[in-house]
């Protein structure tokens, strides 16, 4: 991929170098350390009503491919109200998509790796969620820091033809909340072989699994179909799509 990490560039335009964008929003940010200090490279949005980022790989061998990145949304201000939404409807509480091709996935709610306890990261905000106080990523530097911590990581796996594109992107893709926002970064495209058998003994591979639960939160001995929840070695936390 082209600038995957947003590391490229001097401005919010040119950060975006290797990306294309289709966007209509109050504020669209790009940040780096100098402008931020203690911040990694990072892509935010804050009120957008038009959202699209992809870019188009092409060269790819026939085979398997996971495609993740590190993104979270919040449908809405930093409010306990808003996170009584999610905590009354979590599936539904999730307005930006994460695609491939054809596939995708909602995107990791910022209240899906809600912390009981504060992080310490510069910005972190809290509320109240199901009757008790949590931390949460309120700033693209605290966002960041959850992020070098393994939390938000969003996934798919997709098959790519001989010769086939892949597009790779973030869409608004539900309802439009006001004051919405969307923080993105670390973007990978890892080949995981042409054999479905080997595909997924390297995904097992690559994250790291130490455990893996079903959304019931049953453990299981191996990635199923649908949305696995796999605890790494390290103690990070991510979700695997596997269709």
């Amino acid at each position: 991929m082209v600038n995957p990490k947003f590391d490229q560039g001097t401005n919010n335009k040119s950060g975006a170098t290797g990306w294309t964008f289709d966007w209509k929003a109050d504020h669209i940010g790009w940040n780096n350390e100098t402008q931020q200090s203690g911040s990694d490279y990072a892509y935010e949005y804050w009120k957008a009503t038009v959202f699209d980022m992809n870019q188009t790989i092409v060269g790819l061998p026939e085979g398997f491919y996971r495609v993740s990145c590190q993104a979270l949304y919040r449908p809405g201000n930093n409010t306990d109200e808003v996170a009584a939404i999610y905590a009354a409807d979590p599936d539904n509480a999730r307005d930006m998509a994460f695609y491939a091709n054809s596939k995708s996935v909602r995107m990791a709610s910022v209240y899906d790796y809600a912390q009981s306890e504060a992080t310490g990261a510069n910005g972190e905000g809290s509320c109240t969620l199901n009757g008790e106080t949590v931390y949460i990523p309120n700033t693209m530097i605290s966002a960041g820091a959850y992020f070098q911590l393994g939390y938000y990581t969003n996934s798919l796996i997709v098959k790519v033809a001989k010769d086939e594109p892949l597009k790779v992107g973030l869409k608004l893709d539900g309802n439009i909340v006001d004051a919405n926002w969307c923080v993105f970064d670390n973007f990978k495209v890892e080949a995981l072989g042409n054999d479905p058998n080997t595909a997924v003994s390297n995904i097992m591979s690559q994250a790291g699994a130490s455990e893996i639960f079903n959304l019931n939160g049953m453990k299981q001995n191996r990635l199923q179909k649908g949305v696995n929840i796999v605890r790494k070695a390290d103690g990070a936390v991510v979700k695997v799509l596997v269709k």
